[in-house]
């Protein structure tokens, strides 16, 4: 076998093969939050476009929403957004992650170390990122409805 050939099963085995359940979380999760801002966006549209057939990049949208007025007194709901992008941006692009930008996420190490269900680190970071980003899209599907309470964010610093 050459060594392009060695090269190229290697990059194949990397990016098919060793997949981890943190980077398989954190795409859906991305996805979810992208989807959320979306409908935030589609809530607050005063135009008769329809935001569901412009194509956007992520990051457009995030600024839209912000002009919006999503993030209004919500840094904590903004620096997870834009984390959750940075890092996935990390493994779209590198397949690789940094795990300060993924710890910031969740809090960890102190919040695993609060908790006493799950002992295996690997499942505590799945686990708490699909809470996390469930409880983040739910914010987000919620934020500027006029029934609904306002609520803060509370920091994980």
């Amino acid at each position: 076998m050459s060594e392009d050939q060695k090269g190229a099963k290697s990059v194949i085995q990397q990016y098919f093969f060793d997949i981890d359940g943190v980077e398989i979380i954190i795409l859906k999760s991305h996805l979810f939050i992208e989807s959320m801002i979306t409908n935030y966006i589609a809530r607050h549209n005063k135009s008769e476009k329809d935001i569901n057939k412009m194509r956007f990049a992520f990051m457009t949208k995030v600024k839209i929403a912000e002009v919006l007025g999503l993030f209004v007194d919500q840094p904590n709901l903004k620096t997870y957004v834009l984390n959750l992008n940075k890092i996935r941006n990390q493994i779209a692009h590198t397949n690789e992650h940094d795990q300060a930008v993924l710890h910031s996420l969740i809090d960890f190490p102190r919040s695993f170390e609060t908790q006493e269900e799950i002992t295996d680190e690997a499942e505590f970071i799945q686990e708490t990122l699909k809470i996390k980003s469930a409880f983040m899209g739910g914010f987000i599907s919620g934020a500027g409805h006029p029934d609904l309470d306002s609520a803060e964010i509370p920091s994980t610093e």
